[in-house]
């Protein structure tokens, strides 16, 4: 039987102009892949700097990557993160 946790994932906010374009973020895109190799799928479109996501214990390991959005358009995605489970026993 599987169990479910939750990971708090939190980003800093874009602010220098080299970052944002010298414009407004819109809006954060998250997308996530369970290692299961189905590839990445959004899992958050909005205006914070954190979010909780639901993970599931079985699957030991999950890919997170991030990009913003302005007026100019998307920009790249971050440096994929993988979060995986540590087994101390």
């Amino acid at each position: 039987m599987s169990q479910n946790s939750v990971l708090y994932i939190k980003w800093d906010w874009l602010t220098s102009n080299e970052q944002t374009g010298g414009t407004t973020i819109f809006e954060y895109i998250l997308e996530s892949s369970s290692g299961d190799m189905r590839g990445m799928h959004e899992i958050f479109r909005g205006y914070h700097e954190a979010i909780m996501v639901g993970v599931n214990q079985d699957i030991k390991s999950y890919d997170f990557r991030i990009k913003a959005r302005n007026i100019y358009g998307e920009g790249e995605f971050s440096e994929l993160l993988t979060v995986g489970q540590v087994d101390y026993t």
